[in-house]
Parts: C-alpha cells; structure tokens; sequence
C-alpha cells in the first residue's frame, strides 16, 4: 500500500502544480486585458493562446487542463485582482492542499488504508459467497434484517453508508 499511496500523492500534487501554473498563466493574461468586457471580442485567439473562453450556466471561465473561473453572468468587466479569489481552487486552494499532503503523518496514512484494503477485500469475498450462495435478499428474505442487525442501530461513525452498500462492491471496476 506504501507504494500506491506514494504515487497517488505524487501524481496528485503534480495534477496541483499543473493547474497552479495554469493559474498563474492565466492571471498573467488577464491583467493583459484588465477592464475590458468579458466576451468573446475580449478573448481572442491571440490573447487566449492555447486556452479557450467559456460562456455557460452564467459563469465565465477560461479552459486549459482545467476551468478557471472568471466571473459571473453579472461580472461585465475584466477583473485580474479577483482572480485569485475566484479560482481559488486552482491557486492558493491548491497550494494548501499541497502543503497538507507533505505535512501529513505518512506511517498513519499507510496504517489506515491499508486497514481499509484489507477490510474491503473481506467485504468482498463476502458479499461474494452471499451471491454464489443465494443469501441475498431476492432468495433469502432476512438479508437486509440481518444486515441491519449487523450495522446495529446507531451507526454514529458510518457517516450514512450503509452495510448494504457493498452488495454491488464486487461489480465496480
């Protein structure tokens, strides 16, 4: 699990560190036009570069890898200052979430989910012999009793999951 998690974390904090320097591209675009209308006379080809200007659902947004917001439908003006604000997500977001990921414990983080992987693999050969044995609630009608029973009745940590969830756990690829 070690391995995993080192390259998950690596691939996603360069996914960060690509949308951060779209960010920072885009910021420096848009002081190139700053005060101007927001439309598509403002971002031409020539000042878009290799990224594209999107008009929907009321929000403009500047695409590259990812969309960067720019502004609402009541947004007339271009406005570099906000930028950082309103792609946030993009910029100083991700910078912290980068932060919290080098910062984090990694020997719990390993210890967690590899408690969690071992557990699911259960879950899964469960539910498995449920199937292969008929024990699911169309030919045995207790099943979501007895799931119940062993969900118990207050569930204060299952943050709504349900047992029964994982019925379906086998099929997901």
């Amino acid at each position: 699990m070690k391995k995993q998690i080192n390259r998950i974390e690596k691939e996603y904090i360069q996914s960060e560190e690509a949308n951060i320097k779209e960010h920072n591209e885009i910021k420096e675009m848009l002081l190139s036009v700053d005060g101007k209308e927001i439309n598509k006379r403002t971002f031409t080809t020539k000042v878009l570069g290799k990224y594209e200007f999107i008009n929907e659902f009321g929000m403009f947004h500047i695409k590259g890898n990812t969309k960067h917001l720019i502004g609402y439908r009541d947004t007339l003006f271009v406005n570099a200052a906000n930028f950082d604000e309103s792609d946030a997500s993009c910029g100083y977001a991700a910078e912290k979430r980068i932060e919290n990921i080098k910062a984090i414990d990694k020997e719990k983080v390993i210890k967690i989910y590899s408690k969690i992987k071992k557990h699911y693999e259960g879950l899964k050969a469960a539910f498995g012999e449920i199937e292969t044995n008929d024990l699911d609630a169309f030919h045995y009608s207790p099943y979501y009793s007895i799931i119940k029973e062993i969900q118990g009745k207050d569930n204060e940590n299952g943050n709504g999951i349900q047992l029964s969830d994982f019925n379906s756990i086998r099929t997901i690829k």
